[in-house]
């Protein structure tokens, strides 16, 4: 799992002709911190893949 942090971090991670999983987060978003964990699972489970 890969934080995006400015438009070359954005750039970088879309030029790659693997798919990508774009999730928006916000600590202070309830459901947010509830898909967190799932996220975190998809990234571990696909990483390299995705």
């Amino acid at each position: 799992m890969k934080t995006i942090e400015n438009n070359n971090d954005y750039d970088t991670v879309m030029n790659q002709q693997k798919p990508v999983l774009l999730d928006f987060y916000a600590d202070w978003c309830g459901p947010c911190q509830s898909l967190l964990p799932t996220v975190e699972k998809l990234s571990k489970e696909y990483e390299g893949k995705v």
